[in-house]
This record gives structure tokens, sequence and C-alpha cells, in this order.
């Protein structure tokens, strides 16, 4: 895929855009992968947090030479201004966008 996009979701009811983008994702050739922090025991997809292992397993081999957009919590963005440069992705690769729940 060129494209991974990773949500974190505190609880599986909470994938509120799961249609969207499950019918947005062919369209854009892009894979959606639901982190869920406290999931359900039924559920067989990723869980916790987005950390280093779970980036390594979703982004395809050339990773380095995209542009990566973060948006979410500070808590979020934080680790993801660690995670992705030690991964190898150039800082001036990463753009992000905080936000605060009020």
């Amino acid at each position: 895929f060129d494209h991974v996009h990773h949500l974190q979701i505190k609880a599986v009811e909470d994938l509120t855009l799961r249609a969207a983008l499950e019918a947005l994702a062919p369209r854009l050739d892009l894979e959606v992968v639901y982190v869920i922090e406290h999931p359900v025991p039924a559920w067989t997809g990723e869980q916790g947090f987005i950390n280093t292992d779970l980036l390594r397993r979703h982004l395809p081999k050339n990773f380095v030479h995209f542009q990566f957009f973060v948006c979410g919590p500070p808590v979020l963005m934080d680790l993801m201004e660690v995670e992705l440069p030690s991964l190898g992705v150039p800082v001036d690769r990463l753009h992000a966008e905080r936000f605060d729940m009020v």
C-alpha cells in the first residue's frame, strides 16, 4: 500500500467512521489499521498504543521516503515525534498538527 493510516481508538464502540474509511480505502490505496486501547476479548486487531513495533509491522518497505502527517492529542504527538525519527523518518518529512479535547 502507498498509504497507511493508523487510528488510535479507546474502544471498539468508538469506530464511528469505520464504514466511511473502509469505503474510501480502496479508492486511495489506503490501508487503515485500527489500534484499540481497551478492546473487547473478541477483538483480533492491533491493541494498546501505537509504538515502534506496531509501526514496523505496518509501514511499507520504502516508508522513509513518505511524508508523514500526524494529528492527535499531545500524548500521541509526543510519541510519534520520537518513534518515527527512531525508525529513520527524516524530521523534515514529519508534519504535525496538535489538538486538545476541551
